[in-house]
């Protein structure tokens, strides 16, 4: 009987741990993205596929696309 409580605790423990490990990395991941998109926007923007980088720079000042390619 106690091998088996020892086992199954083992197991629970096992799920509990990964579960709050997927939480906690999951967080990391947003906390350390956010942080970076913040202090390094110009790099970010780099790293953008161009359409949505055209679409960001429009947007963010749409008079000087038309002032630009006149």
């Amino acid at each position: 009987m106690d091998t088996h409580m020892d086992i199954h605790m083992d197991i629970s423990m096992d799920i509990s741990m990964d579960i709050s490990m997927d939480i906690s990395m999951d967080i990391h991941m947003e906390m350390s993205i956010k942080s970076k998109v913040s202090k390094l926007d110009g790099l970010y923007i780099q790293s953008e596929p161009a359409a949505s980088r055209a679409l960001r720079r429009w947007s963010n000042n749409p008079s000087a696309e038309g002032r630009s390619s006149k």
